[in-house]
């Protein structure tokens, strides 16, 4: 379900335009992340989450933890 003029940088949208499904890519090429905990797309992740560069999600990490890396030992 696509909805019709999703805000930027959203590429598809929930029936409220403003909350994101995925994400646009930046002109240079450069993929913004997903943020599900509020629907929104990101360059940098916030505090507590680590970047999935296959999926260009924001994943939270490990409670306590400020910053993660994709080895989940880390």
């Amino acid at each position: 379900d696509f909805a019709i003029g999703c805000v930027y940088p959203c590429a598809t949208c929930d029936t409220d335009q403003t909350k994101c499904l995925s994400c646009e890519t930046l002109e240079d090429g450069t993929p913004l992340n997903f943020l599900a905990e509020s629907s929104t797309c990101t360059l940098e992740c916030p505090t507590g989450y680590r970047v999935n560069s296959i999926l260009d999600i924001c994943e939270k990490c490990k409670d306590g933890c400020a910053k993660c890396t994709l080895d989940v030992n880390k």
